[in-house]
């Protein structure tokens, strides 16, 4: 993938609008000055995001220790998928 398509990919994320819409109506301070509180959002969320991919990344990993077992892993993947899909749906009610 090459750097303007990873960008395309990105900008295309629903994933990625619905965080940004999210931190915005939520953590966007409104007795800030906008100049203010704009660089507050802009400057914490990079910092936040490292720490929450650094622990996501990790848990990914030492997971993969403690599955070693076929029927273990598949039966986690379809748990995860099953959690994923009721969490749509308590989203949409």
């Amino acid at each position: 993938m090459k750097i303007y398509e990873a960008l395309l990919f990105q900008f295309l994320n629903p994933k990625a609008w619905i965080v940004a819409l999210t931190v915005v109506t939520v953590f966007f301070p409104n007795e800030e000055h906008f100049i203010k509180a704009t660089l507050f959002v802009s400057l914490s969320a990079p910092l936040i995001c490292f720490f929450s991919v650094i622990t996501w990344a990790g848990f990914g990993s030492s997971i993969r220790v403690f599955i070693s077992n076929e029927k273990i892993k598949k039966f986690i993947e379809v748990l995860m998928a099953l959690l994923l899909v009721v969490t749509a749906i308590f989203m949409l009610i």
